[in-house]
């Protein structure tokens, strides 16, 4: 998908990510708040709004049923899962 730029995170932030590996928004996508080591409170703001920005340019439609709720996406994988 889209590089770290998309993110909006500050430029030391964006640094710290890169070195620990991650360039790309998928990666983060799967990761958990403690393994970002950022923080409870910045870990969890990053990954949230990683999944935000990923089902908004993934989502293609999404219908609503009594008993069900179906979401259509471009192509499914696991950061999209999650």
């Amino acid at each position: 998908m889209d590089d770290l730029t998309t993110l909006g995170v500050g430029p030391s932030d964006r640094k710290k990510l890169e070195s620990m590996g991650f360039t790309t928004l998928e990666q983060i996508a799967l990761m958990d708040r403690d393994s970002l080591g950022m923080g409870k409170q910045k870990g969890d703001h990053l990954v949230k709004r990683v999944h935000n920005i990923i089902a908004n340019t993934s989502i293609v439609d999404v219908e609503v049923y009594p008993n069900a709720v179906m979401i259509e996406v471009e192509k499914i994988n696991d950061s999209i899962i999650a």
